[in-house]
């Protein structure tokens, strides 16, 4: 059962954390522990690609958001 829960389980429960830390936390930056190139070791690494490519995202939609409030409120001073 060692063998078993180190091989399956611990991987399991690291990866149920960290998507649990991004869905209930909005916590991009987390990132499961890379163990190994078997079949829990990619899906830890496209995992985490996965979270970049979200954080990244996310990052560039709150930078465009700031932009037009920016050029709204430049807008509202124009027409006042």
């Amino acid at each position: 059962s060692w063998i078993l829960r180190r091989a399956v389980a611990m991987p399991v429960r690291e990866l149920t954390l960290v998507a649990r830390a991004v869905s209930e936390g909005g916590d991009y930056a987390v990132r499961v522990p890379l163990r190994g190139t078997d079949e829990f070791g990619r899906l830890a690494r496209v995992f985490n690609t996965m979270l970049a490519a979200i954080a990244e995202r996310d990052a560039a939609r709150r930078a465009q958001e700031a932009r037009l409030a920016r050029q709204n409120r430049g807008l509202v001073e124009l027409a006042q």
